[in-house]
Parts: C-alpha cells; structure tokens; sequence
C-alpha cells in the first residue's frame, strides 16, 4: 500500500508543479482573464474531446466493455448518493450559498483534475474508464446541479424554456458528444487512419498541462480565508474529500471491480470540487467567490487524501 501511496503521491505532485505555474501566470499577469477563458474554450471544445476520442481509439475487448459500464454504475451510484447527502448534510440558510456547496460537494473535478491524473497512473485505460464519469458527471451538472443553481426562490421552478435550454446544452456538451463518437469506434471496432488518430494523439498529450494550468490560473483567485469564516465549507470539503471516496471504495468492493477500474473510479470520485462549481455559480449570479474557495481548498486538500485513497483500493482490489 505504501508504494502505491508514493506513487501516486509523486503523480499528484507533479499536477500541483503544474497548478503552481498557472496560478504564477495570473499572480504575474502573464496570463489575462481573456486569455483564460480562452484556454478554457480550448480544453472543452478541442483538447478533451481529442484526448476521449483517442482513448477509445483502441481493439474491441469484452474485459474493456465490462470495466466500461461497470464505470457508468458507479460513477452513477456515487454521484447520485453523493447529491442526496449533500442536499441534507449542507444546511447553510443563505440560499446564495448553499446550493454552491451541495454542487461543490457532489461533483468531482473528474476532467480537468482526473484525466490527466487517470494519464499519468493508468495510461490511456484510465481515460478509457474516465470517459463513463465525464458522460455521467456532465448528465448530473446539467440538470440536478443546474437545477439547484438556477431555483427561483419565489417561482420554486424553472421555466420551460429554462429547462429545454439546459436539456439542449447537456445533449450538445463537446465532452459528452465525445463519449458517445467514442463509443461508436470502440463498439464497432472502427480503426481511425493514421491522419485522423496522429492528430487526435498529438492533441491528447496536452490533456495534462493545459488543464492543470488554467486551473492553477483561476484557484489563484481563491480567497481560503473565507474558509474561517464559513462552517459549510469545511463540511464540503469532507463530504467531496472523505465520503465520495470512500463511498466509491465500497461500491467497488461490493461488486468486485477489477484493480485498474477501482483506480480509475477513486481517482474520478477523490478528486477536488468541480471547476464548474466556479463557472456556473457565476452564470446564475449565485456566490462566486465562495465557490472559488472551495475548489481552491478540496484541491489543495487532494494532494493529501487522493493518494491515500487510490493507494487503499489499489491494495485491496
């Protein structure tokens, strides 16, 4: 167990060497807010599509199919009773805040901060698995999360423009669509030609640095200071950090997954609080700031407890 700790350890590190250059681009303004979003724009649309695509880009095995949907039932188990808990366990009163911490504890930063750490531990079979909770992650955010971020408090729903407007961005999310292209050239064993899958390669490579960049660019604006001040987020903290890890521990053991799919689900399920909790909290002018600084402190907190945890299942599956 230990080795695989270090392991992992020296693979986290290495992400957070990354973290600390991007957030070092904006302490410095190397890197502007436009030029942010920018990058932002390039990982959804081009580098993260690639980088799934190419993943699936692999010889139809039964092995791989079975750890494949085996990662859609858990990733669905644990988000879901991840979005329950929550939705109880977080009682802040300010209704500005506490949909932003019940979506910061739920969902797992499961692209920007688990596919390049899924590459460095598992190779192309951890954004192979990845890819169910990436699909699974984008279909929770975009109707349950969206829905708690967007509740009118005086309307109690949302319109049904508001709703198709959400379906319709779920349907049309880059990362999903790339999913099920993915899953089309898995499914029917389909081999790209060399023009096709040289390009997506060489694009997938930058599915590591970039993320971690912007995300280390944006976890610089994070105030931890608020932490002190706010009792909620240190118990979202514990629920994204402690519980949604260990809950994924026992889905794996209680339906025997395989060692590399067991990884592949705690390094999805450990890591920190989506990015998107920051983005969308914006969208629907709910508190910002805070959500910044929960992400900010989940990803700090993951360089202690993601090892932990992928060391733990690794020694037990």
């Amino acid at each position: 167990m230990f080795e695989n700790m270090q392991l992992v350890t020296l693979k986290v590190l290495m992400l957070f060497i990354l973290l600390a250059i991007g957030a070092v681009t904006r302490l410095t303004g190397i890197v502007k807010e436009e030029g942010a979003r920018s990058i932002c724009s390039l990982i959804i649309y081009v580098v993260t599509p690639a980088n799934i695509i190419s993943a699936f880009s692999t010889p139809f095995r039964e092995d791989l199919l079975h750890g494949l949907l085996i990662s859609f039932l858990l990733a669905f188990i644990v988000f879901f009773l991840m979005s329950v808990i929550s939705r109880f366990l977080i009682r802040e009163k300010d209704p500005d805040k506490s949909p932003v911490l019940r979506f910061a504890a739920a969902y797992p930063n499961a692209g920007y901060m688990g596919i390049p750490l899924q590459r460095a531990v598992l190779g192309d079979i951890g954004v192979f698995y990845c890819a169910a909770y990436i699909a699974v992650f984008h279909m929770f955010v975009w109707s349950y999360g969206v829905a708690i971020l967007s509740h009118k408090q005086k309307s109690g729903a949302s319109s049904r423009a508001e709703i198709l407007r959400i379906l319709k961005k779920c349907l049309l999310s880059p990362p999903l669509i790339a999913v099920v292209v993915g899953l089309v050239i898995f499914l029917f064993n389909i081999e790209l030609p060399e023009i096709v899958a040289s390009p997506l390669s060489e694009l997938a490579t930058m599915a590591t640095p970039l993320p971690m960049l912007i995300t280390g660019y944006y976890l610089a604006g994070g105030k931890l200071a608020l932490i002190l001040k706010n009792k909620w987020i240190l118990v979202a903290a514990a629920l994204k950090m402690i519980v949604s890890p260990a809950l994924a521990i026992g889905a794996c053991l209680v339906f025997a997954v395989s060692h590399d799919a067991s990884i592949s689900c705690l390094i999805a399920c450990a890591a920190s609080s989506a990015s998107m909790t920051t983005m969308l909290a914006a969208e629907y002018h709910r508190d910002s700031e805070l959500a910044a600084s929960v992400v900010t402190f989940t990803t700090l907190l993951a360089i202690l407890t993601m090892p932990f945890f992928v060391a733990l299942v690794g020694s037990i599956t």
